[in-house]
């Protein structure tokens, strides 16, 4: 394994490259694997004071000439000595960085970076030079002068950015960098913000026209960065995936700039958002993911059109029933996905016009009455290709032994459950032997499926002693344990709400 040639381990450190532990031990492992796994582990910046390191001469005289020293001791008690030597001469305003080692960086690691956020650099710079300083030498102007120096080595040598993320005001300066065409010439992913500086976004519409996703949070009180967006949008010829976060009705104008090539969009938006005409000329869209938090917002939701959609998700509010219902008989031929939070719980009519409209859903999240199981027999019966299903459990919804039973009664094709307690009154009364019995009728399902079972708890029942379910009870974990062995279970989990997105 150690002696692949270098374009195979490419290849297989490509596949790793969100994964930090594997590839930093893949860089231990010999010379030429840490000469391509290092590529890859540097993606992202890991080290702030190695990219300190690798600041070329003429950035390091600014810092001398602003009184910031670079120092490189090899061990505290000298740079204590550094310290100490400075504030003797009298040269209290200086800030000194320090660096692990007075040896030169091995690699170029600041031209491997694909993803930067301007935040990080912010945030992680300033916490560099505080920690460096007492309070009272604290000096903010300094930390803009490294952060602006770090901007500009990373611009000038990475060679093609994939992700940018400059949600908050960036120094124009950075883009006017002889080398910028190049790095931001293939970018794919922008997050921004309406206060991001607006001349900032127009130089990046000259130099970017290739951005494929676009994520934007609003400012309520800050819409600055308005036009400078509108000509960044018109520039691209290709995005395929908008997010809008904390949507305001100044800025839901903007919308209808994007072209008619998105497939995903999510927005996320305040009360007094109207948002049905400015998405109806997105006729490609297949996901379609929105949170509101009033059903006013989904005026005239009932007219749209989308006849690629695959994705549909109400993470909070949704339309009211007659204009969902009228929506899913338009576009509920094509679902392959449909998830509701329990905001937007219209009960068993909904339930049974999924059943009417939607009989090619793939994944269901959505409530079932205890009262009411009928509805839930006829979901699983009607939608014959369903694979994953979110049952809520608690609060009036299914108990876990009615959720199990119902899905291995009806249904031969899930592969996955996902149990979501809604309500810490849910208290388990699947007992080891229906446990096991649920298993059992699983192993003789024909054709054999291996089972995900995926339980999620939301932290206030966790906290106040409320929850129960029935991975607390250790005779039922241990026949978990024996079906995930025969393979009867490929997988079993349990998290917290916050841990675990429902709607992924």
């Amino acid at each position: 394994m150690s002696q692949l040639p270098a374009d195979c381990l490419h290849g297989i450190f490509e596949y790793l490259e969100d994964d930090e532990t594997t590839l930093y031990s893949c860089i231990l492992v010999n010379r030429l694997w840490c000469e391509v796994a290092v590529k890859f582990y540097w993606s992202q910046i890991r080290n702030f004071k190695t990219l300190i390191a690798c600041l070329p001469d003429e950035s390091k005289k600014t810092l001398n000439k602003n009184g910031i020293i670079i120092s490189t001791p090899t061990s505290k008690r000298s740079q204590f000595s550094i310290t100490s030597l400075l504030y003797s001469l009298g040269r209290r305003n200086e800030t000194i960085i320090s660096l692990p080692t007075s040896k030169p960086p091995i690699f170029n690691y600041a031209s491997f970076c694909k993803y930067l956020s301007t935040d990080q650099v912010h945030s992680e710079i300033r916490t560099l030079v505080i920690n460096q300083l007492s309070l009272d030498n604290y000096n903010y102007n300094k930390v803009l002068i490294v952060e602006q120096e770090i901007l500009k080595m990373l611009i000038n040598r990475i060679s093609s950015l994939k992700l940018l993320n400059c949600k908050n005001n960036i120094n124009i300066t950075i883009i006017l960098c002889p080398k910028a065409r190049y790095c931001l010439a293939n970018l794919s992913s922008l997050y921004c913000n309406t206060s991001t500086s607006s001349e900032f976004l127009c130089q990046l519409a000259h130099l970017c026209h290739n951005i494929s996703r676009i994520n934007i949070s609003c400012d309520k009180y800050i819409t600055n960065g308005l036009n400078g967006l509108k000509d960044l949008i018109s520039a691209q010829n290709n995005i395929e995936y908008l997010r809008i976060g904390y949507l305001t009705d100044t800025v839901l104008p903007l919308i209808t700039k994007f072209p008619n090539t998105l497939t995903k969009l999510r927005l996320c938006g305040r009360e007094g958002c109207f948002i049905s005409a400015h998405i109806a000329k997105f006729t490609n869209l297949q996901e379609l993911d929105l949170a509101f938090n009033s059903s006013n917002s989904f005026k005239d939701f009932e007219r749209l059109e989308f006849p690629q959609l695959r994705i549909l998700k109400f993470r909070k509010e949704c339309p009211e029933y007659i204009l969902l219902k009228k929506f899913l008989e338009i576009n509920g031929i094509n679902l392959e996905e449909i998830h509701l939070s329990i905001e937007s719980y219209k009960g068993n009519s909904l339930n049974l016009t999924i059943t009417r409209f939607c009989p090619n859903l793939r994944k269901i999240n959505n409530g079932f009455e205890s009262v009411d199981l009928g509805t839930l027999k006829k979901v699983l019966i009607s939608c014959k290709c369903l694979e994953s299903i979110v049952i809520w459990c608690g609060g009036g919804f299914l108990s876990e032994k009615e959720a199990l039973e119902m899905v291995v009664k009806y249904t031969q094709n899930v592969r996955e459950i996902i149990l979501f307690h809604q309500s810490g009154d849910l208290k388990s009364e699947l007992l080891p032997h229906e446990l096991e019995s649920f298993f059992v009728s699983l192993e003789n399902r024909i054709p054999q499926k291996s089972l995900s079972l995926v339980i999620v708890k939301r932290v206030i029942d966790v906290a106040c002693g409320n929850s129960d379910s029935l991975n607390r009870n250790d005779e039922n974990m241990r026949i978990i344990e024996k079906y995930i062995k025969s393979g009867v279970i490929r997988k079993f989990s349990h998290f917290l709400d916050h841990q675990f997105d429902v709607f992924y």
